[in-house]
């Protein structure tokens, strides 16, 4: 005959290993997810890039004075030169193996809407991302 477990003895080791278990696979899976694709690299860089030129048309947009966008092959940064301010939004640095295309080319960012639109292609040796800028929106498309 079978003894009943007492329900006030607590866990057994099989349960404690068991959920352990479980917390290490789900730890390992969320820094998987965290630390990305690196094939996506370039798209990730590309959404990054429609977001910051989301802000920095509301920021324009909000304070009546104009930004601009300085490019370089390794990153890219938005400027204030009315405010003197060094960096409006902080510099961003491409991860390793992401490129833009466009090398030291200034973009304004006018504050009454009318801005010139333009491309800016990031490239990570597979697929490159084209981000298309219209003045007061941009996307990221693939090719």
């Amino acid at each position: 005959m079978r003894r009943r477990r007492d329900p006030l003895a607590g866990v057994t080791l099989v349960e404690v290993l068991v959920a352990l278990s479980i917390v290490a696979v789900m730890a390992s899976a969320s820094v998987l997810v965290l630390r990305g694709d690196p094939r996506a690299s370039a798209e990730t860089e590309a959404r990054k890039l429609v977001i910051r030129l989301a802000n920095a048309v509301d920021e324009t947009l909000s304070t009546g004075t104009s930004l601009h966008l300085e490019t370089e092959a390794d990153g890219y940064r938005f400027t204030d030169p009315a405010r003197q301010v060094d960096a409006v939004f902080a510099a961003h640095t491409l991860p390793h193996g992401v490129v833009l295309d466009e090398d030291e080319v200034i973009h304004v960012i006018e504050a009454d809407g009318f801005t010139a639109p333009f491309d800016l292609v990031l490239r990570d040796g597979e697929t490159p991302w084209r981000v298309r800028f219209d003045g007061l929106g941009a996307v990221a498309e693939a090719g």
